[in-house]
């Protein structure tokens, strides 16, 4: 039963199961669930969800259970665009045009922005954190080594 938004654990674990077998079928098609040693290689999936509550994971169980479904949706689109985003770069295709996602939510930008984004946010930010201007000296840092990988990351 879903109170206010809010997923039950069965509901939310059904769901997060899905997107793990939805990886699944990306990454490998109907061979994934034949042979299990294809499930067993590395998948997103496990650095995001873990059911059992026993590894550290982006999103844990505790936290998915405190979210509404629109929060949920965000966490699956940005899940997919890592699986994506892996797959993409598998195949080592030159003069790929992507920004790091990871690098992007620290800036708090979808995953789908591109470089004039991350430059309009740059802005924004640094004139919040720069320490001519009163802001935090250690954000001002960390905000130009997100914005340096961003930029030099480029292909």
């Amino acid at each position: 039963m879903s109170l206010g938004g809010f997923m039950d654990i069965a509901t939310l674990k059904r769901k997060i199961r899905k997107l793990k077998n939805l990886e699944i079928q990306i990454r490998f098609g109907n061979r994934g669930h034949a042979d299990q040693k294809l499930v067993g290689q590395q998948l997103i999936w496990n650095s995001f969800f873990d059911l059992s509550g026993k590894r550290e994971v982006k999103y844990p169980l505790s936290y998915l259970l405190l979210i509404d479904n629109d929060e949920y949706r965000k966490i699956a689109d940005e899940f997919l665009a890592f699986v994506y985003r892996d797959i993409f770069e598998s195949f080592e295709i030159p003069n790929g045009n992507y920004l790091d996602r990871t690098l992007l939510v620290k800036l708090g930008l979808p995953y789908d922005a591109d470089i004039n984004d991350v430059k309009k946010r740059f802005r924004q930010l640094a004139k919040q954190y720069h320490p001519d201007k009163g802001g935090d000296a250690q954000k001002f840092i960390e905000l130009m080594q997100i914005y340096e990988g961003l930029v030099n990351g480029r292909q």
